[in-house]
């Protein structure tokens, strides 16, 4: 299931959106690298975000 809201409020958009996987067993192998490596990615790039920090300033490390 996905989840995905967006807000424009004076001016500033923001969006946020949520994946959750539904399924009697736990997912495993491939499947759960991804989901952990998507949710990895999302972390980083959530820390790299700053005040006055320009979109992509930091795309050495991509």
């Amino acid at each position: 299931m996905r989840i995905d809201m967006g807000c424009h409020i004076d001016g500033f958009i923001t969006v946020v959106a949520h994946t959750h996987v539904i399924q009697e067993a736990p997912v495993t192998s491939r499947a759960a690298d991804v989901i952990a490596a998507a949710n990895t990615a999302a972390e980083v790039a959530l820390r790299l975000v700053r005040p006055g920090k320009k979109t992509l300033q930091d795309y050495s490390l991509f």
